[in-house]
């Protein structure tokens, strides 16, 4: 049995926070760039309290342009197997 997947026609932003391990995902680049001004507004206010160093800033704004996706799934002696593959979803956008 063969899977096929139909890739996304748009781009998926995200935005990481290393300093608590936090990942949020938006459907748009504005939404993540305003997301990501807003963890670095609350990190600076924190750390002029003295309570959060600024060496822990750490926020990152990316998009994601594949994504793993089964290529194929197949039943041998009772077990399941699949193969996987990778899959551009869309194009870099400025």
């Amino acid at each position: 049995m063969t899977t096929e997947t139909i890739p996304d026609t748009k781009p998926e932003y995200f935005v990481f926070n290393a300093g608590n391990n936090e990942y949020y995902k938006f459907a748009s680049e504005e939404e993540a760039l305003r997301m990501a001004r807003e963890i670095l507004h609350d990190m600076r206010d924190i750390a002029g309290e003295d309570t959060w160093p600024p060496e822990v800033e750490d926020i990152r704004v990316g998009v994601i342009t594949h994504r793993t996706v089964i290529t194929r799934e197949w039943e041998e002696d009772g077990n399941k197997y699949c193969d996987f593959g990778i899959q551009k979803i869309a194009e870099n956008q400025p």
